[in-house]
């Protein structure tokens, strides 16, 4: 059996009067779908949203994201731990000290500690008045052990993304912009805070990083978007990094504008990207397409994602037997039907099962985690100080 985690936020505070207790009711999701345990977490006055949520090594989860004052502008990095249980063991929110604080990614080390990515705006401990990349190592009882506020240049930096590269170091993806350019920068840390390189990355034309994917020797590709001539419109672009931080080759996806929303780096070194592609303003007319890229950045096929099941798609990852499954969201305004495939060597995705229904909630990111699965969903109407769900439920085994 395998468990699923969904954080759900910013639902809108009516869901909350629901007489018979809103875990149970069906305004939040069917009654084919229901989850085996369920959290809430709400602070009066301000709105709390999940961004990564982690397999604890205890067994627990770790939520990582944000609380935003309801009456006024500011931001603040929040934290929260549950046991496998479900029951609230802690949770806190840093970076008050500045105007405005997130965290965007997490991960957690062999040792139990966890490693966050994010951004602080406003005075802070660098005496800069302006958006800072922000990396935070806590231990397992949330207490911070050290904090990097890295300088990169220019403005407007955020942590976007983090990922262990080993036992001992880990990688972060910083986005940042300079003299209305957006470029993207990637710093290598030690367990112990100590930068080992730093590498920026700066085009002709404006980059902005999405995610980074360690290599097994001990390199990494970055995916983001290039706004690049002759249109200079959003396309989908890769990038190959050794393990120095030295760039390989790079590659933009000039067929059709669009971002990454999720990729997974196949055994043989190449990369599968998700793209979500878009042909005006909005998500109107939008559609999907799955990106197989090989060593050297040629595109080994461009398929489009055609059936009508599939809206979204939040991740892809590498089952236990070799598998690259999927998951992601149906296309059903009314009622979120989150789906499990299997990507077939073609671009086909085959649909294995559909689990938890929810209604009016999108996907925001899917995580996998040891024979879990968590993903963060949330209400797209949600307004005042809307809380965070974690629900638990189980699916079938995927061979």
């Amino acid at each position: 059996m395998k468990i699923i985690v969904v954080v759900l936020s910013k639902f809108p505070a009516w869901l909350l009067l629901v007489t018979v207790g809103i875990l149970w009711s069906s305004q939040l999701y069917s009654a084919d779908g229901l989850p085996e345990l369920s959290v809430k977490f709400q602070k009066s006055g301000l709105s709390v949203y999940g961004r990564s949520v982690v397999n604890a090594k205890d067994g627990g989860f770790l939520l990582a994201g944000g609380v935003r004052d309801v009456e006024g502008p500011h931001t603040w990095g929040w934290l929260a731990k549950v046991d496998h249980k479900g029951n609230r063991e802690w949770q806190k929110e840093l970076g008050k000290k500045a105007q405005d604080s997130t965290f965007n990614s997490a991960v957690i080390t062999p040792q139990g500690d966890a490693l966050l990515a994010g951004s602080v705006h406003g005075e802070y401990e660098s005496g800069l008045e302006q958006a800072l990349a922000w990396v935070v190592k806590v231990n397992q009882d949330g207490k911070v052990l050290w904090d990097k506020v890295p300088i990169v240049g220019g403005r407007a930096a955020r942590a976007v993304d983090i990922k262990l590269l080993d036992a001992n170091s880990v990688l972060v993806l910083i986005t940042a912009k300079q003299d209305l350019k957006d470029y993207i920068s990637v710093l290598k840390f030690n367990q112990v805070g100590n930068e080992i390189f730093k590498k920026e990355v700066s085009l002709p034309d404006s980059v902005i990083g999405k995610f980074i994917y360690p290599l097994p020797d001990n390199g990494f590709i970055v995916s983001g978007i290039r706004f690049s001539p002759p249109d200079f419109q959003n396309k989908v672009w890769i990038a190959r990094f050794s393990e120095h931080g030295d760039l390989l080759w790079d590659q933009t996806l000039l067929d059709k504008r669009g971002k990454p929303l999720a990729g997974v780096v196949l055994p043989n070194n190449d990369i599968l990207l998700a793209r979500l592609e878009s042909f005006g303003e909005g998500s109107r007319g939008a559609q999907l397409s799955l990106i197989r890229v090989a060593e050297g950045g040629n595109v080994m096929w461009n398929k489009r994602v055609s059936t009508s099941e599939i809206c979204g798609i939040s991740t892809l990852w590498l089952s236990g037997k070799g598998k690259t499954l999927a998951t992601g969201a149906n296309c059903d305004t009314e009622k979120t039907r989150v789906w499990i495939g299997e990507v077939l060597g073609n671009g086909e995705i085959n649909i294995l099962e559909k689990i938890i229904s929810i209604s009016r909630a999108g996907i925001v990111n899917a995580l996998p985690l040891d024979k879990k699965i968590a993903l963060i969903l949330e209400n797209e109407t949600g307004l005042g100080d809307a809380p965070t769900w974690l629900l638990v439920g189980s699916m079938s085994e995927i061979e």
